[in-house]
Formats: C-alpha cells, structure tokens, sequence
C-alpha cells in the first residue's frame, strides 16, 4: 500500500513475519543486486561504496527492533 501526504509517501509492506529482518534481509539484496549489476563502475569503487553507504544510513537490527515498539 502507498500512503500520499502533502510532501511525502510511505511504502507500507505486510511481511507476514519480523518487518525488521524483512527489510534489512530485502535491502542487502538489493544492494548486492546493483553492486554486480555493472561491472564497469566497481572498477572505480565509487558507486560500490555509495550503496555501502546506503546500507550503513539505516539503523541496525537492535535499534531497528526497538523502533517497532
């Protein structure tokens, strides 16, 4: 489901399951999805380390679990 406000959305996933695993186990695929989706841009490191980056950016499982309550 997608939630509209003014000046933002919310993607809104039933999991079925711990949302936080969910998402951190669906985000570090994509991340490791787009970091061999082009070789080329490895080679200079820059686009590897951004989506590291990205990982980095969310909080971890224990905070993330705190977050939920």
């Amino acid at each position: 489901m997608v939630l509209f406000k003014k000046d933002s959305f919310t993607i809104e996933l039933n999991t079925g399951s711990n949302p936080v695993e969910n998402w951190m186990n669906t985000r570090n695929e994509l991340i490791e999805l787009l970091q061999v989706a082009n070789p080329e841009m490895i080679v200079g490191r820059s686009f590897f380390h951004v989506l590291e980056l990205i990982r980095e950016l969310d909080p971890d499982y224990h905070i993330a679990r705190r977050m939920t309550e």
